[in-house]
Formats: C-alpha cells, structure tokens, sequence
C-alpha cells in the first residue's frame, strides 16, 4: 500500500507511479544513492501538493472519505506501524498465569467486520473487557471514531496498551487524522466501579472469553445483568454464560442468567482471525432488549445439540 493510492486522486496517482517504479528498483539493486534521489523527489512533490494554489489535496481526500470512513488499507497500515513499535517487542511478556488469562489477539480483519456487524460508530461507547495490549480499543477509535474504554488486569498488557495508545495518537497526527477518545484502566473487570459505570452507557462491548472457566463467565453475566441499556450490543467468541471447558455449564446454561433478554447471532471467523490459532471459528453478537425475551434461552439450549445439528436452527 502508499501513500498516494489513498490520498491522492486517480490523475495525481498516475504522476508517482514512474517514481515508484524506479523506488522498487533501486531498493532491488541496493543502490542507496539513487534510493535517496529518488525518495527526496516524491517527498518533494507530496509537499507541493500540500501547498498548491488549490487548496492542499491531501486534506481534500481525507474530507471526501466522508461517511465512508478511512480506507481499511490506511486503517491497517497505521494501526501495523503502532503494533509493531509498541507490542512485537514486548510479546514474550505476555504469558497468562492461569488459563482464563491466557493472552490472545483477535486480528484486525475479524475485528473490522466485527464492529460493522454490531453498528459501531461515532456517536458509541465501546468497551473491551480484558482489553490485553488494547489493539480493540485503538481499532474502534481509529476506524469509527468512537470514544472507547479497556480493562486489564495484567499490569505488563497495560503498560503496552498505555504505549500502543501514546503511538497511536502520533501517529494519527502524522496522517491528519483525529480517533475518538481512548481511555484504559488498570483492574480487575469484576470489581471495578468505574466500569460498572460505564456499562450502562456502552453501546457495544466485546468480551473476548474464549478461556473463561465457568465462574469468570457467569460473573461476567452479572455485571452485564445489572447495566445494560435496551439495545446494547455485545460481542463473545463463546455465547454468554456458555463455558466450552465444562459440561456442567452446559446443563446449567439454560437457566443462566435468567434475566437478561437478548437476541444472539452467530458468525463465522474466517481462517486469520485469532492469534492462537490458524483455523476458522465463530463470535456470537447479543442484542439486549425486552422483545427478545426468551430468545436467548431458546438459542443457548441449541448449543447442546452435536454441532452438524446446529446449521438448521441458527
């Protein structure tokens, strides 16, 4: 991806691509010369467009973007440069003391069309509990330009969370682009107030409990039980209240928690999606409100059946 293709119109486009070409061959041939010529005449000329007499061109195709948001490619290529500055480094730190603090990333394509599906924008609150190195908070902000808010309980998760945030906003001021406002918490999810608080403004929130044991799952119930807003939406990689790791949560599942109305989806996570693992899945997105009581109970009973079963009921 450059540059150009993103903030630049086709016809300006056209005029870089013989500089391209010459950038890539000199990279290929090691000549660190003419490397340089050549990356001085397109900063020159990227800089001409910033100062033309009709206006600057860059922040024209940024406000035409629009409704339409910023470009995947430029979303992935800044939240890369932030990943890799702030968290490659420091990943060996991250190993889980016990099973339900296992670390793990969902990547940003899974997360993309996450908070599509669950109508993230703007005007949202997400949250992210166990929020790890905080890419979904970063994400969320950069990409719908909502205010978002992470727990996490690990003090070295945090500490890469508080740099990916600090990168981020620079690195948005580099591209002219403003994320809605980031904050983090150090803490533990179940009993931290300021989170209780939130919760009943968030609009979306993602609870990633692909390790939860039962009880961490059932406490988070709780909390959610106590909170949510008709119409908050909130995103799992196991439905809630639902433990992968216990029968006995199975057959405890139908009648857990029973107050809490909400109509579930389920989707697929194409190969790609989680840190730990190569293969396909699944995340399941909860509308919460009072005309889909029942409908959770209904679905969660489903989840017994042998999966091949499953297809015709969802």
């Amino acid at each position: 991806m450059s540059t150009t293709e993103d903030y630049l119109p086709p016809d300006q486009t056209s005029l870089f691509e013989p500089l391209r070409s010459d950038l890539r061959e000199s990279y290929s041939r090691r000549d660190g010369l003419r490397f340089g010529r050549i990356f001085s005449e397109i900063s020159a000329r990227l800089s001409a467009l910033k100062t033309a007499p009709t206006g600057n061109v860059l922040l024209q195709t940024m406000r035409a973007w629009g409704s339409q948001g910023i470009p995947k490619m430029v979303l992935s290529r800044i939240l890369d440069e932030c990943y890799q500055r702030c968290v490659g480094p420091h990943v060996a730190q991250l190993t889980g003391a016990t099973e339900s603090e296992a670390y793990g990333e969902l990547t940003l394509p899974i997360l993309y069309e996450m908070f599509i599906a669950a109508r993230l924008t703007s005007d949202c609150l997400f949250m992210d509990l166990g929020c790890g190195v905080g890419t979904a908070t970063a994400q969320a902000s950069l990409q719908t330009g909502c205010r978002s808010y992470g727990i996490e309980k690990r003090s070295a998760a945090f500490e890469i969370a508080k740099t990916l945030q600090a990168e981020l906003k620079i690195r948005c001021k580099m591209w002219g682009l403003k994320p809605g406002d980031m904050t983090l918490e150090l803490g533990d999810m179940l009993f931290s107030t300021q989170l209780k608080q939130l919760v009943r403004q968030a609009d979306v929130i993602l609870v990633n409990n692909y390790v939860f044991l039962p009880e961490l799952s059932q406490a988070v119930c709780r909390i959610l039980s106590t909170g949510l807003k008709d119409g908050a939406r909130v995103i799992t990689l196991s439905p809630l209240g639902f433990s992968v790791h216990s029968q006995a949560s199975r057959s405890q599942v139908d009648r857990f928690p029973e107050n809490i109305p909400f109509c579930i989806t389920k989707h697929i996570c194409p190969p790609g999606s989680f840190s730990w693992s190569a293969t396909d899945g699944w995340y399941y997105l909860h509308e919460f409100t009072d005309s889909h009581r029942g409908e959770s109970d209904d679905f969660l009973r489903r989840q017994r059946l042998p999966s091949h079963m499953m297809a015709r009921y969802l």
